[in-house]
């Protein structure tokens, strides 16, 4: 209930255009969503689902730059992959694969909000 709850006043936030106020929902929000990018059921995954996006919508209509440069490195592995978000780009979702065990070394430079989802699958 928690979370739709939650959600619901990130929407009401939204509708009063208060992104300050909404940000730190929409935050709490996201760090609530668990492996498969859902919820607890599938009420509060569609309401917070619907919530988070209207507030990326929000987000980018702001006049704020965006320039985030993301890179990764696994550790012991030659394989870099460097991510680049501009304005134009921002909504956009990458995937990257790295060996499994190994630490993975991410450095962040530039400005901008951003939400980076890890996900571990093993396949047998």
């Amino acid at each position: 209930m928690t979370v739709e709850t939650t959600a619901y006043a990130l929407l009401q936030a939204l509708s009063r255009n208060d992104i300050d106020y909404a940000t730190p929902i929409a935050r709490w929000l996201t760090m609530q969503q668990n492996y498969g990018g859902g919820f607890h059921s599938t009420q509060d995954t569609i309401i917070a689902l619907e919530a988070s996006s209207r507030y990326d919508i929000a987000f980018l209509k702001r006049e704020e730059e965006i320039n985030m440069q993301i890179q990764f490195h696994g550790f012991g592995s030659p394989i870099e992959n460097t991510i680049h978000l501009r304005q134009h780009n921002a909504l956009t979702e990458k995937e990257l694969k790295f060996p499994l065990g190994r630490k993975i070394h991410i450095k962040l430079t530039g400005q901008g909000n951003g939400t980076l989802t890890n996900h571990t699958i093993r396949l047998f």
